[in-house]
């Protein structure tokens, strides 16, 4: 007999998972169209959030290229009228922030310019400035790390702030 109800017991207990399983719907694809959307709308939050960012700081003068980087030079007592060009071995400091000020770097980097990987915004920026120049520099997500951050100190879409103190050329 408790052979009996156990098999019945079962049974019942089977089909109503399989009746939760079967009913159960695939996961809804997302289509080319509606990724495109969400890129525009995470590009268009960045963009006001960096000209809130100028505004705040009072930056409204820098000059905005065509790919999107905000770059503003400062040239010094000390500034050459030699512009950087491709090989040039370039020696500069950097202080690196998040749009909310958090600090991601602080030092010296040495990079040869069409050679050392950089991240976009700092290539084109660097192809702007002359040695011996100072520049500030608001390099949106699309010119730096994109949609992945760089697995440590930058998170996905996230812009950056440079203030860059060129060194002269030797």
């Amino acid at each position: 007999m408790y052979k009996y109800l156990f098999t019945i017991l079962f049974s019942l207990f089977f089909i109503s998972c399989k009746n939760q399983i079967g009913t159960a719907k695939p996961p809804e694809l997302i289509g080319t169209e509606q990724i495109l959307q969400m890129h525009k709308k995470l590009a268009l939050d960045e963009q006001i959030g960096i000209e809130a960012f100028l505004n705040r700081k009072g930056w409204g003068n820098m000059e905005r290229t065509g790919s999107g980087l905000y770059i503003f030079p400062r040239p010094t007592a000390n500034s050459h009228s030699i512009p950087i060009k491709y090989g040039d071995t370039v020696v500069f400091s950097a202080k690196i922030f998040l749009l909310n000020g958090t600090k991601i770097f602080d030092g010296i980097q040495t990079v040869i310019i069409g050679k050392t990987e950089i991240i976009q915004g700092l290539r084109e920026a660097l192809g702007r400035v002359r040695y011996g120049e100072n520049a500030f520099l608001v390099v949106p997500s699309h010119l730096a790390f994109g949609f992945s951050g760089d697995g440590d100190a930058v998170p996905p879409y996230a812009t950056l702030i440079y203030e860059l103190n060129i060194r002269n050329k030797n």
